[in-house]
């Protein structure tokens, strides 16, 4: 068998899948290294979670996705596809990191239950973020690639 036969099924919007893996290390990275001084500064100052704590990891997701969607689409002119699928990845492991630091940090049973919401709704406020962004920065320029494809 050969590589082109390998990965026929391994493409999402005309990329592999480790290319997205790929792009989405240094986001990833940023996002939980930001999210865990964030827990980390909630122990020190004794924070609750409904307190500084929620907001901003929110904030930190929105900027982010936006930043991302800014760097792979006005300035790398990539697909409005591929770049909504990256943010989704990158804010759904964002998500899970948050999750995962605060059922550490504050240990309550319901947040069990944060492992599955929080991946999901991260991954869609990513896909939502990156998409107003694209729209107010750069949507001439990305769907650029399909102007001659769309009929008049």
């Amino acid at each position: 068998m050969d590589q082109a036969q390998k990965t026929v099924g391994l493409e999402v919007y005309g990329k592999p899948i480790s290319d997205y893996v790929e792009l989405a290390e240094w986001p990833f990275i940023i996002a939980a290294g930001l999210i865990v001084l964030v827990y980390l500064i909630s122990i020190w100052m004794e924070m609750s979670y409904y307190g500084l704590v929620v907001s901003l990891i929110l904030l930190i997701q929105i900027l982010i996705a936006a930043a991302l969607a800014y760097w792979r689409g006005v300035l790398n002119h990539d697909t409005w596809p591929q770049i909504v699928s990256l943010a989704v990845l990158v804010g759904m492991l964002a998500g899970l990191i948050s999750a995962v630091a605060a059922l550490i940090r504050f240990g309550r049973l319901w947040m069990v239950f944060n492992l599955i919401t929080e991946p999901i709704w991260s991954g869609l406020l990513a896909a939502l973020i990156s998409l107003l962004t694209l729209g107010f920065f750069a949507l001439p320029a990305v769907l650029r690639p399909w102007a001659g494809k769309i009929k008049k």
